[in-house]
Order: structure tokens, then C-alpha cells, then sequence
């Protein structure tokens, strides 16, 4: 029933202007094309709507699915079949469909398929022995960690400091920064601090290399973090992974509202703050489910 409100993006201002960008009439079922298929939202939601191109791609006329350049490495491999370009590059297309409105097609269907992405095999098996070759304990389990959304618009309301980590890096493990950004003097900090074997590995860039983000991901045991787009790219990836969901505006609509899980996202174990507590209060739960010690992976 969500999906016909979920129509009210378009009042955003800024979501209007950007679809207005894109140049072309709206594709309507019936219609010729070729049809540009775009993902108007974050990296996060365009990983997590890709399950709604994967199920309606086949009712559009001469379809090209438009992505972040990030992700297309990732992508193409996961779906040789799509005619796939990246943003901002040419296509010829006479009409556009952004990922999300995909669901008007037949709104009464079940959840989309859950996403997918394939990483590089060969840097997967590269960076998977970095982090080896790096840990103090190559034989205990691999947990990469994501803790802040700070350019997100409500990143505040779902980041935490690594600090506030403490209970999981107690655990007997080798922790891996997924964490975008400049944040080497704060992993130093709370090495220091906690004498927990936290990397941070030199490649690769966690930012703008998604590919290598997503292999050094692949690699891992079971990842840690808040919602951001690490969060959706271990998902896709289908590694094991905790995610600490806050309340309010910070929860974004694709967590839900209750529960412990997401149709989409089989690999994933939400913990949700509770009325009253702290974010930083979950990293306890979270460190109690992957107790314990000796029982933190479940690949």
C-alpha cells in the first residue's frame, strides 16, 4: 500500500528539479522507448531498488538502466544482461522511469527480489589476505565496521562514534574500517584505547572506490554498522551483517518499523534503539549476539 503514497517524493523540491534534469517525458506502460531507467535516490537506496528493475526490467521497450559509476563494475557483473551506462553519460533514450516508481507496475506484488552485487573475485582474494597478513590473530573472525553518515541530511540522528563500539571490539576479533572519510586519528585513538586489533586498511578508498570497498567486504566474516550505504552494500553482497536502526527521522523508510528483519535484505539483523536509549546503547546487543566468544561467524 506504500508504494502508490511514496509518489509524494516528487513535492520535494530538490528531487523535482533533479528529475526535471533529466531531460525527458515521463514513460508511461504502452509507450515506446528506448526508456532511461534511473535511480534518483543515495547509493543506498539505489542498491536496494535494483530488486524493482530486476522484476520489471523485461516490460520496458529497449530499456538502459542508468547507475552511479561506482557501482557499475558491481552491477555489470551481477547483471550481464542489462544494457547499463553510467550517470551522466549518453543513451538516446525518448522517455525516463526513475527505480522507485518501477513498483507502480503491479504495486500488489510481493517485496522485490533482494539485490545483488558481484564483487571482483581476484581483489576480494587480494584484500582478504591484506587483512590477514595485517591482523595480530589471522585464525580469529573478520568484522568490518561502519559507524557515521556524516554528509548524509539526517546522518547525525544515525551515527555514532567508533568509540561507542566498545562492547563489540571487545570481542576475539579482527576489525576492518568500512568507515568513509577521515577517520585514521580516531581508529588510532580507540586502538590505543581499547587494545583492540582495528585495521585500516591504505586501499582501498573507501569513498569513491566502491568496487574495492565492496571486495574488501566480500572478505569478511560479518559486518557492524549503522544505516548508510555500507550497510546496503554488505547486504547486497549477502555477508552476514547487524545493522543499529535509530528512532525517529533518522530511521529511513526501508527498515521499517518493527522487527528484527527486512524482506529485502535476507543477510541482515536489524537492532532498533529503544524508546529513551541511546544509539551507542545497541553496540551491547550486538556484541551479545556474537557471543560467545568463538561464535561470531555465521558464513
Amino acid at each position: 500500500a506504500g508504494w502508490p503514497a511514496w509518489t509524494a517524493r516528487w513535492l520535494d523540491p530538490a528531487r523535482l528539479v533533479r528529475r526535471i534534469g533529466v531531460g525527458l517525458p515521463v514513460w508511461t506502460p504502452g509507450a515506446a522507448g528506448p526508456v532511461l531507467v534511473w535511480a534518483e535516490q543515495g547509493l543506498g537506496e539505489e542498491i536496494l531498488l535494483s530488486g524493482l528493475v530486476d522484476r520489471h526490467l523485461a516490460a520496458l521497450p529497449d530499456a538502459i538502466v542508468e547507475v552511479d559509476s561506482r557501482l557499475l563494475p558491481l552491477v555489470r557483473r551481477a547483471r550481464p544482461g542489462w544494457r547499463l551506462i553510467a550517470r551522466g553519460e549518453p543513451h538516446g533514450c525518448v522517455a525516463e522511469v526513475p527505480f522507485g516508481d518501477l513498483a507502480l507496475l503491479a504495486p500488489a506484488d510481493p517485496p522485490p527480489s533482494p539485490p545483488r552485487l558481484v564483487p571482483d573475485p581476484a581483489r576480494v582474494a587480494a584484500l582478504r589476505a591484506a587483512v590477514d597478513a595485517s591482523a595480530r590473530d589471522p585464525t580469529l573472525p573478520r568484522i568490518g565496521l561502519g559507524w557515521s553518515s556524516p554528509k548524509a541530511p539526517l546522518g547525525g540522528l544515525k551515527s555514532l562514534r567508533l568509540a561507542d563500539l566498545a562492547p563489540v571490539l571487545a570481542l576475539p576479533a579482527t576489525f576492518v574500517v568500512l568507515q568513509y572519510g577521515d577517520v585514521e586519528a580516531e581508529v588510532a585513538a580507540v586502538r590505543a584505547a581499547t587494545g583492540a586489533d582495528v585495521l585500516c586498511l591504505p586501499d582501498p578508498d573507501r569513498t569513491d572506490d566502491l568496487d574495492g570497498l565492496a571486495a574488501l567486504i566480500a572478505g569478511l566474516d560479518r559486518v557492524v554498522t549503522t544505516s548508510s550505504t555500507t550497510a546496503h552494500l554488505a547486504a547486497a553482497l549477502g555477508v552476514p551483517t547487524r545493522v543499529m536502526v535509530p528512532r525517529g527521522a533518522g530511521r529511513y523508510w526501508y527498515w521499517g518499523r518493527s522487527g528484527e528483519t527486512v524482506p529485502w535484505y535476507p543477510a541482515v539483523r536489524l537492532f532498533r534503539q529503544g524508546a529513551g536509549a541511546s544509539l551507542a546503547a545497541l553496540a551491547a546487543a550486538v556484541a551479545a549476539e556474537d557471543g560467545p566468544p568463538g561464535a561470531v561467524s555465521d558464513r
